[in-house]
């Protein structure tokens, strides 16, 4: 009897064993999912933000020959984190919050929102204030890729 319940103990342990080790890897899994989730908005923004800035019709508005523009600065957004690897004229784009910004007293930046329409189209707005200049456009998904679909320049 008392090997009967040893065993019943031992088995009832084992079962609890088990179901932790299914728990933490069914935990390890939604980790490593949510990661690449991150990891595939991170890359996907940064190509959004990149072809953006990139845009032939409005390089004029950057004046890359004045040394207080370059690198070029852009306001953290939600869609636009810190960790972008963005870059403008050989340089690396600055990610600034709004209170970096106000603190350094920065004119020179622009502010870029972007939203998705649906699943393969998004709208966006870039203003850049120092210059008075407004670019309204759509970028379309193709073949997994964002590309440019049409814009507008405003100078105010």
């Amino acid at each position: 009897m008392k090997k009967m319940k040893n065993y019943i103990v031992l088995f009832l342990t084992l079962i609890c064993f088990m179901s932790c080790i299914e728990t933490t890897k069914s935990q390890d899994t939604k980790v490593k999912n949510t990661s690449m989730q991150n990891l595939q908005k991170t890359e996907e923004a940064q190509s959004i933000v990149q072809k953006i800035l990139d845009i032939p019709g409005i390089q004029w508005m950057y004046h890359s020959e004045d040394k207080e523009r370059v690198p070029i600065k852009i306001l953290a957004t939600n869609e636009i984190s810190e960790n972008l690897i963005l870059t403008k004229f050989q340089k690396r784009v600055s990610v600034l919050s709004a209170s970096e910004i106000k603190n350094t007293e920065t004119k020179a930046f622009v502010a870029l929102e972007y939203h998705k329409i649906d699943s393969d189209t998004l709208q966006f707005k870039l203003a850049y204030a120092v210059e008075g200049v407004v670019v309204n456009g759509k970028m379309i998904l193709q073949n997994g890729t964002w590309n440019l679909l049409n814009y507008d320049v405003i100078e105010q």
